[in-house]
């Protein structure tokens, strides 16, 4: 199998973009989240300064982590290319199994090949290209050292976002207590501007 680390291509790259640009166009309600927002935007930078890797999102279920997140990934996708060359998101399935991870991560690449070791090539890939990853609901230390030990973020050009439920399993991953954000429960103001955006789209864009 030959391999080339110029991941990028012009047929992928278009797909993803259209994607995030269709996703960005009805997301609209990240004005109550913009200081969370911020906070990514200044991991990022730290990230990319001081060398560092990992990134932990946490927060209790349904709080709204995955949507920040992706918010932040899809315009960082849009309006920052020439940062990375790839992006990927995997959600973590249980039982977890990092072969399936790691599949799952190549085929989020759109490199769903025929290999004989996914977990070499993950790692060589996150190596030899800067690729924003984002490895969603992570629900334990375990899975993170499996996973760590895979990828070898230490080694790799990539940024790594990290979404857990658990505040103890965000600080055990990210690679500074700067690099951990907590997203909580909105202002009361703030949630009340959500739930009247929210019936407003929902009466102007009925679901179908």
């Amino acid at each position: 199998m030959s391999y080339s680390s110029g991941l990028s291509s012009d047929r992928v790259l278009i797909t993803k973009q259209d994607i995030a640009r269709s996703w960005m166009e009805q997301f609209t309600l990240i004005g109550v989240r913009e200081s969370q927002l911020n906070e990514l935007r200044y991991c990022m930078a730290q990230s990319r300064f001081n060398d560092l890797k990992v990134i932990s999102v946490c927060g209790i279920p349904g709080i709204g982590k995955s949507e920040l997140v992706r918010y932040f990934y899809y315009n960082r996708m849009l309006e920052g290319r020439q940062l990375f060359h790839q992006y990927a998101w995997v959600n973590v399935s249980h039982p977890f199994n990092i072969r399936n991870f790691c599949r799952s991560l190549l085929s989020d690449l759109h490199l769903a090949m025929v290999v004989k070791n996914h977990i070499q090539l993950c790692r060589r890939l996150l190596k030899e290209n800067r690729c924003f990853v984002v490895i969603d609901n992570v629900q334990s230390n375990q899975e993170w050292d499996l996973i760590k030990h895979a990828l070898k973020p230490e080694d790799s050009r990539s940024v790594i976002i990290v979404i857990t439920n658990e505040a103890t399993i965000g600080k055990y991953c990210a690679d500074s207590d700067e690099l951990i954000i907590n997203v909580t429960c909105l202002e009361p103001k703030a949630a009340i501007d959500l739930f009247e955006e929210v019936c407003f789209l929902t009466r102007n864009f009925p679901l179908l």
